[in-house]
């Protein structure tokens, strides 16, 4: 898969799907993801920091996993999601 080809994949997913799936307001959804693990860490996490944190688990996934197509995807998806969010 080309890399125009990843990101293709993931901007349908991110604005199709999953948009119906997970509701429209993305900064809303990762905000009350952010205020769960900020009250199971003890310390404050901000919206932007969930998709980010998310990548960092893509990569570990694949760097110890056998190939998966969908890591890179969701990678550039949770990076795209990361920034629209912190540019609000």
């Amino acid at each position: 898969m080309l890399a125009k080809d990843i990101c293709v994949t993931a901007a349908k997913l991110i604005s199709g799907d999953r948009k119906e799936q997970h509701g429209p307001d993305m900064k809303e959804s990762f905000q009350r993801t952010a205020n769960l693990w900020s009250n199971y860490l003890g310390y404050k996490i901000k919206a932007k920091d969930v998709p980010i944190m998310m990548v960092l688990l893509k990569v570990t996934r694949a760097k110890d996993g056998a190939f998966n197509q969908d890591d890179y995807v969701d990678m550039c998806g949770y990076s795209a999601i990361a920034g629209q969010i912190d540019s609000d």
